[in-house]
This record gives C-alpha cells, sequence and structure tokens, in this order.
C-alpha cells in the first residue's frame, strides 16, 4: 500500500513541477499541503475507531475541533482580512448547525459516531473550502476596486451598499465550484459515498438517495457559509480600511 501512495504522490509531483517552470508559486503549496494530507490522514486512521467507541459527547467534541481546525486553515487565505477566525467560525457553525439538526436530530441519519462523523467532515471541509474562496476573492476586490469604493462612500454610500456589486462577484466565483458538481454528478463525477454504498450491498437506488441527501446537504452549507463570509468580510474590511470615510 506505501508502494502505491508513493506512485500516487509522484503524479502529485507534476503540477508541483509545472507550476516551478512557469512561475505560478504553487510549488511549495501543493508539496506543503499533500504532507499535511498524509500526515492528518496517518493520525486520522489510527485514531477514529477509537473515537467511534466513545460516547456520544466525546465525538461531538471532535466535530466541534474540526470546526475549529476548518477555521484556522480558512485563516490561511484570509490574513488580510480582520477578524478572520471570528468571521470562519461564525460563518461555519451557523452555516453547519441547521444543516446538522436537519440530518441527525431531525433523524434523517442516525446520530451514530460512525456516520454522524465522516458526514460533518464532508460538511466542515466543504464549508472551508467556500471560506478560502471568499477571503481570497475578497481582498482583491477591495484591491483592484478601491477608488470605485472611495467615490462611493463620498456619495454617502455605506460598506455594504459600496462593495455589494464586488460582493455579488465573490459569491458568483465562490459557487462556481460546488453548481457544477452538482451538475456532474452522476454523470461525470460517480460520488465516493454512492460507490461505497454499493460495494457494502446496499440497493442502487438507496445508495443514490443517500448520495442525495450527502450532496444536497453540502451545497447548502457551502452556499451558506459563502454569503455569510462574504458579507462579513467586505463589512469589517472595509470598516477597518475606510471607518472615517465611509458613510455608513
Amino acid at each position: 500500500m506505501i508502494k502505491s501512495v508513493l506512485a500516487a504522490y509522484l503524479l502529485l509531483l507534476i503540477p508541483a513541477l509545472i507550476s516551478w517552470i512557469e512561475g505560478l508559486g504553487l510549488q511549495k503549496d501543493i508539496v506543503v499541503a499533500s504532507l499535511r494530507a498524509f500526515v492528518q490522514l496517518l493520525i486520522l486512521s489510527s485514531v477514529i475507531l477509537y473515537f467511534f467507541k466513545l460516547p456520544v459527547i466525546f465525538n461531538i467534541g471532535f466535530v466541534f475541533l474540526m470546526l475549529v481546525s476548518g477555521c484556522i486553515i480558512a485563516m490561511e487565505r484570509g490574513k488580510g482580512v480582520p477578524h478572520s477566525f471570528v468571521i470562519s467560525f461564525a460563518s461555519m457553525f451557523i452555516s453547519f448547525l441547521p444543516v446538522f439538526i436537519l440530518l441527525f436530530v431531525s433523524g434523517i441519519l442516525k446520530m451514530v459516531p460512525n456516520i454522524f462523523v465522516p458526514i460533518s467532515g464532508m460538511l466542515l471541509g466543504n464549508s472551508t473550502k467556500a471560506l478560502s474562496m471568499v477571503f481570497n476573492r475578497t481582498q482583491k476586490q477591495v484591491e483592484e476596486n478601491h477608488e470605485i469604493i472611495e467615490a462611493a462612500f463620498l456619495d454617502g454610500a455605506g460598506y455594504i451598499e459600496a462593495s455589494k456589486i464586488f460582493m455579488i462577484d465573490v459569491m458568483n466565483v465562490a459557487l462556481i465550484p460546488q453548481i457544477d458538481g452538482l451538475k456532474i454528478l452522476g454523470i461525470v463525477h460517480i460520488p465516493g459515498t454512492m460507490a461505497g454504498l454499493l460495494i457494502g450491498g446496499v440497493r442502487p437506488l438507496d445508495a443514490a438517495f443517500y448520495q442525495l441527501i450527502v450532496a444536497y446537504s453540502i451545497a447548502s452549507i457551502y452556499v451558506f457559509t459563502t454569503f455569510i463570509g462574504a458579507y462579513l468580510s467586505f463589512l469589517l474590511l472595509l470598516k477597518e480600511r475606510y471607518e472615517k470615510t465611509a458613510g455608513k
């Protein structure tokens, strides 16, 4: 198995090499992120079964640790945004809670560790991706369009009004991967959850329904996180830069 992983890792080094040759500057991120994934998955595989045997409250604590970890990772893209951890935590928690309640408290999915911990990881992982894109795009929009924003402030516009058109652009761009992901589900992309259930002997129709529950839930939390994260990012970033200028 180790040889297979090393062979797959060699494939990953190809885009890192292309990045270095073309001067994209992404080779370090690719190598570091891949090594982090390797270490994290090794640790997870060593402890996950132990956690599943613990009372539910401990597994909920594990999910909370996932949430905090996602916030820290998203912060790496939000270094120029003030209070990026607070934005991350608020966006992810507010988005995650209703989805979690709908899926597990309502009984749609069983509230057992080997189900709600992996599903929660999928939800929070996609929420983290949404925030990373929002943070990155928000800073670029503010930098590139600061003159338009400043002119709007001089006309008496508030933080959100002055940046609304750019905020909408951030949301649209951030949502493209998720929307396209739904479009290709079942045609181009054969989802892992459904494939695993089929291998486990579940009826194809039941596996498809289960996959749809997961896919819709992921899309929901992704959209919620994008909206909340974009709103808070623009609000706090502009407030920090233009508090004395804005019409508020």
